[in-house]
């Protein structure tokens, strides 16, 4: 190959490049944005389980509107993506591809505007049942497993370390059907009374669930999915 042939090779290589990079920085501003978008990409398996744990599952669920460490992985997930995207961008420009610049101008500044949007869908909300359920999901299904598993069982059971930070005050209910041993109904508290009643989670996937939180009955319940319903909790439609 000639050197008049491998140039536009080497800059066909470059633009592929330097598009890869720019989508792979969309992407991480995008779903260091938006908790909806964050749970999606995990459920579809693109989102790798321990970028999930950084976004979703530090911290502890307590008051705050939002854990730390979830805060601090999803704005340095988002900053990288921006850093990646300005980088993708200033490469093209000084490539002398100025007719670019404002297309790139004009990409930069939508996706920061439709991160500035979705902000506030990311972490827990304590104010919307169904978001923070999206939230908490993989831990929420690490309970169950547990439960099936014997390692919890009863009222008030303790859960391990890494697992404290889904109930509020670190521990669950697990209840067994008499009439079908393995059939487990689970009770995540997410707020708590001083003297009793409570409002969570609960997992009942072969009925709808009839269970007493901590004092207060559930008496409508709101399914979720995945065998999960919502009791005693916010929503933004309230």
């Amino acid at each position: 190959m000639t050197a008049d042939q491998s140039a536009p090779a080497r800059a066909i290589a470059t633009g592929w490049t330097k598009g890869a990079l720019a989508a792979l920085g969309l992407a991480l501003m995008l779903v260091g944005a938006s908790q909806d978008l964050a749970w999606t990409t995990y459920k579809l398996g693109i989102l790798p389980p321990g970028l999930w744990h950084v976004l979703e599952h530090g911290g502890y669920n307590g008051p705050s509107s939002e854990n730390f460490e979830a805060a601090f992985g999803r704005g340095l997930t988002w900053a990288v993506g921006f850093i990646i995207v300005s980088v993708a961008a200033l490469a093209t420009v000084r490539r002398r591809a100025v007719h670019r610049l404002p297309a790139a101008v004009v990409v930069l500044g939508t996706v920061l505007m439709a991160s500035w949007a979705l902000l506030g869908s990311a972490g827990l909300s304590h104010g919307d049942g169904r978001q923070d359920f999206h939230t908490l999901r993989p831990a929420l299904d690490g309970v169950v497993e547990h439960a099936l598993h014997g390692d919890l069982d009863g009222p008030y059971a303790e859960l391990p370390r890494t697992l404290e930070f889904v109930s509020v005050n670190s521990s669950v209910d697990v209840y067994h059907d008499a009439e079908d041993p393995d059939a487990v109904t689970v009770f995540v508290p997410q707020w708590a009374r001083l003297v009793d009643d409570a409002g969570g989670y609960i997992y009942s996937p072969h009925r709808t669930p009839d269970v007493y939180m901590r004092g207060m009955a559930c008496t409508d319940p709101a399914r979720l999915d995945g065998g999960w319903w919502s009791c005693g909790m916010p929503t933004r439609s309230d």
